[in-house]
């Protein structure tokens, strides 16, 4: 019988990422922060090629300890028996239902988490801790601190993006001594890039890369690029459009839900051999109907039935 283990969820319970010390647990926050906007358009098969990959081929990229926290961060710690797993790893790609196509896209997602976790680790055992959080599509916070009885050397900081990004918060020299009581705190924003086509705004951006240099080696932290297109931009205009066409409707609606309520209560006075018609008290004529009894011919005499229509007068 063939074994498939579904992925059940990937869970990433923060943005924030703290990169603790000597256990590099934390490290698991940020490589789900890596893949976390992949993940939006990710799909079921991709999920699956993502697990065999993980389970079958990873090993020969990295450490062991670099594998657990990546399968813990990417919440595959399911009880697998060596012999199940090998029966699953012995499956096909057709046998688990994926193309080349998808099996390529699910590994990479893993594989790319694994350099960072591995930096992340070394980092984290020469007691520096980082705290790192996206603030929106386009700004990221980084702070830098280290808990070592005399701190640590923060040797530079590259800021790497094909955009123009701006940074507060930069010590006024590199390298600089960095402590627990003196950590460093910056707040970075790229520039989106924005083009016209026939009047169409579209807002793109590449991904913007701090990569943060210690004597034990870099620690790059990416915030994801995005990117637009004509095409959807012009779904963006006809779903707003289409918005604007309902909330029409929905007044309209309300609008005749209203002359119709404005109706209600109409009174028909009919005066017979008089042509005099009075509307009651806080009412109006809101219209008035007389039949003429000689052919259309020119008599006022001949007007024997005078129908005015009477509303009340709304305050």
């Amino acid at each position: 019988m063939r074994l498939l283990y579904v992925l059940a969820a990937i869970i990433f319970v923060s943005t924030k990422i703290a990169l603790a010390q000597v256990t590099g647990s934390q490290c698991i926050s940020l490589a789900q922060a890596i893949v976390a906007p992949k993940f939006e358009t990710i799909t079921d098969r991709q999920l699956k090629s993502l697990q065999h990959y993980a389970f079958c081929e990873a090993a020969s990229h990295a450490t062991s300890t670099t594998l657990d926290i990546a399968y813990k961060a990417f919440n595959l710690g399911l009880g697998i028996s060596q012999t199940d797993r090998q029966t699953f790893c012995n499956e096909s790609l057709g046998d688990i239902g994926v193309s080349q196509r998808d099996y390529h896209t699910g590994a990479s997602f893993f594989a790319s988490a694994l350099p960072t976790i591995e930096k992340c680790l070394v980092a984290a055992g020469a007691g520096w801790d980082i705290n790192y959080q996206p603030i929106q599509k386009d700004a990221l916070s980084i702070s830098i601190s280290n808990n070592s009885e005399n701190g640590g050397i923060l040797h530079g900081v590259d800021l790497i993006s094909s955009s123009s990004v701006n940074c507060i918060g930069l010590p006024d020299t590199l390298p600089a001594n960095v402590t627990k009581n003196a950590p460093i705190t910056l707040t970075c924003q790229r520039q989106a890039g924005v083009q016209i086509f026939e009047g169409i705004q579209v807002i793109s951006s590449d991904d913007l890369t701090v990569n943060l240099r210690f004597a034990s080696g870099p620690l790059p932290i990416t915030l994801n690029g995005y990117s637009g297109s004509v095409l959807d931009a012009i779904n963006a205009d006809v779903q707003a459009l289409k918005s604007s066409v309902n909330d029409l409707g929905e007044k309209n609606a309300e609008l005749a839900n209203s002359l119709r309520a404005w109706g209600g209560g109409e009174t028909e006075i009919i005066s017979a051999g008089n042509t005099k018609v009075t509307c009651p008290e806080g009412q109006y004529i809101a219209g008035i109907l007389g039949q003429d009894t000689d052919g259309g011919r020119y008599c006022g005499d001949c007007i024997s039935v005078v129908r005015a229509y009477c509303r009340p007068i709304r305050p």
